[in-house]
Formats: structure tokens, C-alpha cells, sequence
């Protein structure tokens, strides 16, 4: 486990009060698993529920508020997925949009199975 500053996706406010994702650096422990990382900032803790699995390119999170041994096993168990090779926000949404709404999707099994594994817990 690593402590120190890391990057991760979030919902962000401009100047003039419009919403955008964008990218925030925190503070606190995390590890690499291929593609993914799980962290957890540093106001957290003393909570042992608060981990969660991210997308490194992109920051988005793929599952929250987590124990550490959960966090550590889906990690391991999502990180060989294709759809973690894409590396913005956008191109992570429009392929797991495509694959809910379309039968012909290049990563319609690996989201399936994702959204199933999601709910695993240690």
C-alpha cells in the first residue's frame, strides 16, 4: 500500500456554475492493479468502508465504499477487462452505453459481467 497523492475523475463546477468531469488530485493510501487502483483519501481514515476501485486513465469509479479486501479482490478480478484499455471519461461512457443498448458491442459481455461483479464483496 502507497501513500500519497493520486488523481481521480470527478464531477467538477467552472467559474460560471456549469457542471464538467474532470480531473482532482487527493490525498491518501492507494494500489495499482494493471488498469485499475483502489484508494482512499486520507479524510477517510479511520473508515474502513470507504475504499474504492477507480480506472486510472480516466478516474472514474467503478465501484465505492468498499472494505479493503473487497476492494483488493474485484480489482484483481476486473483488471484483464479489454474496456479498461480506453482512456478518457468519454470514451469509458460511450462504450458502456453502447454495450447496455446494443447486442452488437465489442465489450457487451465485459460490462455484464462487471455490473454482476460490482456487487462481490470479501
Amino acid at each position: 500500500m502507497k501513500k500519497g497523492f493520486y488523481f481521480i475523475g470527478c464531477y467538477q463546477e467552472d467559474k460560471e456554475g456549469k457542471e464538467y468531469f474532470g480531473v482532482d488530485l487527493v490525498e491518501g493510501s492507494y494500489e495499482y492493479y494493471g488498469k485499475l487502483f483502489i484508494h482512499r483519501g486520507m479524510d477517510y481514515k479511520t473508515f474502513y468502508d470507504k475504499w474504492r476501485v477507480s480506472h486510472i486513465d480516466s478516474g472514474s469509479c467503478i465501484v465505492s465504499d468498499v472494505n479493503l479486501a473487497s476492494a483488493r479482490m474485484l480489482a484483481k478480478k476486473m483488471k484483464d477487462f479489454k474496456i479498461w484499455g480506453l482512456r478518457t471519461y468519454e470514451e469509458l461512457s460511450s462504450a458502456i452505453n453502447s454495450a447496455n443498448s446494443s447486442d452488437n458491442s465489442a465489450y457487451k459481455e465485459e460490462v455484464k459481467a462487471i455490473t454482476t461483479m460490482r456487487l462481490d464483496r470479501a
